[in-house]
């Protein structure tokens, strides 16, 4: 009976899934507005500010743990970089056991700056070099054929403001044009910010490799503009 138990913790999938970075990208459609002849406003990059905080009302860089783990996978605590012309976030890590578990980040996009920011665009790219923005690869070659198969139940979803973008092997949905999504501009000490979810899963039901394998995402981009259209 023990035997029999062991072979079957062997047999169990590990996967280790590679860095995915958020970026945020900023666009400032109009440098300098002319007003009359002897006036103009410049509209400066200083002045359009957005950035990831672990809370909503304040830019606050803190550790970014899963909130929510299902099963028994394991996360890793996510990097918050603000200072970098596009902010990121890097070492969002999962180890997942078996299919049906998952793991979710939740931090915010917040708005420090003196414009509105409207969210226009949430992407993930295909991993570099690649064709797909999920690449499974299996530590043993032997086992790549089952590893492909079960790599379709891999899974990537961002979700902003309600807004949902998602990737498997078999196919990438990104939002381009979002509309009526805005952060306010900042009136005070006080700021504005707007939820970003990110969850990585292995999805209950999918097949399971004969081995062990690796798993990697293509970055993922959320872009915000002084225009809403």
């Amino acid at each position: 009976m023990e035997k029999d138990r062991s072979t079957k913790i062997i047999s169990i999938i590990t996967m280790i899934i590679a860095v995915v970075g958020l970026t945020l990208g900023f666009a400032s459609y109009t440098r300098s507005l002319d007003i009359f002849p002897k006036a103009s406003v410049n509209l400066g990059d200083s002045n359009f500010s957005v950035k990831f905080s672990t809370v909503s009302d304040k830019v606050e860089v803190d550790t970014l743990t899963p909130t929510s783990i299902v099963g028994n996978a394991k996360g890793e605590a996510g990097i918050i970089q603000n200072d970098l012309t596009n902010p990121t976030i890097s070492n969002l890590k999962a180890t997942f056991y078996a299919p049906g578990e998952s793991i979710l980040y939740t931090f915010y996009a917040v708005n420090n700056g003196a414009y509105d920011a409207y969210l226009k665009k949430i992407k993930i790219a295909n991993v570099e070099g690649n064709d797909s923005a999920v690449i499974c690869t299996a530590k043993d070659e032997s086992h790549a054929e089952s590893v492909t198969e079960a790599c379709k139940g891999i899974k990537i979803t961002v979700d902003v403001a309600d807004n949902l973008a998602t990737a498997t092997t078999l196919k990438t949905d990104n939002l381009e044009n979002i509309t009526d999504k805005k952060i306010a501009k900042t009136f005070s000490s006080t700021y504005n910010g707007q939820l970003v979810r990110v969850k990585l899963e292995y999805v209950d039901g999918s097949l399971v490799a004969n081995g062990s394998f690796d798993v990697q995402f293509g970055n993922v981009s959320l872009e915000y503009s002084t225009q809403d259209f």
